[in-house]
């Protein structure tokens, strides 16, 4: 087998999420190229209490119902959700990672938070 380059730029290129204390949901650069996120400014976030996993719906339509800005960074993207989290009452003591997931009958992006991971 010959050898393949690896070219990527970020930190990582797992697809995650991070939900902070004060509210913001943070995307790492590997979610943005997954999802394509690159070329969808703005997301509608939803929220299932009985599984607790949050559904991401990649949006370019800015008055879609729900639609909130995406923030891109240079590694990554970020929106604000304290309403969305004080609304469902999710709350998180400590910044919490969550590996994204495409959810095929939906085409909703997910992240289960019960799988989540606290930084250190």
């Amino acid at each position: 087998m010959a050898f393949v380059k690896y070219t990527e730029r970020g930190r990582g290129s797992a697809p995650t999420i991070s939900l902070s204390p004060g509210g913001n949901i943070a995307f790492s650069e590997g979610a943005l190229r997954r999802f394509g996120l690159f070329d969808k400014p703005y997301v509608v976030l939803y929220y299932d209490a009985d599984t607790q996993r949050v559904g991401i719906e990649p949006t370019t339509d800015a008055s879609a119902e729900g639609a909130r800005k995406l923030s891109k960074r240079n590694t990554g993207a970020v929106v604000s959700g304290r309403g969305f989290m004080d609304h469902f009452g999710i709350s998180v003591e400590k910044t919490t990672s969550c590996i994204l997931t495409q959810d095929r009958k939906s085409g909703m992006v997910v992240a289960d938070l019960t799988t989540g991971k606290k930084r250190r």
